[in-house]
């Protein structure tokens, strides 16, 4: 009698040790689903979902591709993204501020709603290299003192952004959206 409860107990055991064991390999399959920081080597991130992902002071190398990827709510708060490839992809509610962006950072049909684009510094930014090519959607996006000089923003979409102190110096619009901008708007070409 003894020897069955005790085959018992260890099988009782064995099973419960497996269904722990079991569990752990989900765990860590959701925890590594945002990307470490890549220190300048170019990744590409397509079609990836990174939604909440906290990028903030990683450094992006060039040729880094996040097309079509859902980056929902992710930090990217004081990133350089020169010469990143966002063609497509959800940014709705991201944080952006503080980043640096460029002419090689590519935007086309991007999802940017509630974006918060604050204090950025998107100088020579440029978007739609034809005039087909859908532009960012920044719908209801904070561009709060953000600089967008020098820049070439075409088929932008900026339908109730907040603009408040935010510079446009020698920057070109053509066909962009701007229709109930709150702090000032809507953004227009300035001369500096």
């Amino acid at each position: 009698m003894r020897t069955i409860l005790g085959h018992v107990r260890i099988l009782s055991a064995l099973f419960v040790g497996g269904l722990l064991l079991a569990a752990i390999p989900v765990a860590t399959a959701s925890a590594a689903r945002c990307p470490s920081n890549p220190n300048y080597v170019a990744m590409d991130f397509s079609g990836q979902n990174l939604a909440q992902c906290n990028f903030a002071g990683f450094h992006f190398g060039v040729g880094t591709s996040f097309a079509n990827a859902n980056l929902a709510q992710a930090n990217f708060s004081g990133d350089s993204l020169g010469y990143i490839d966002f063609s497509g992809a959800n940014l709705s509610l991201a944080n952006l501020s503080n980043t640096t962006a460029s002419c090689g950072t590519t935007l086309d049909r991007v999802i940017a709603r509630g974006a918060i684009v604050t204090t950025a510094h998107w100088d020579f930014i440029c978007t739609s290299s034809s005039s087909g090519t859908p532009g960012p959607d920044f719908s209801g996006a904070n561009f709060t003192y953000t600089n967008i000089d020098y820049a070439s923003l075409t088929n932008w979409k900026l339908v109730g952004a907040t603009v408040t102190g935010t510079t446009t110096c020698n920057t070109s619009f053509t066909n962009v959206t701007q229709t109930g901008e709150k702090g000032g708007g809507p953004l227009t070409p300035s001369t500096c």
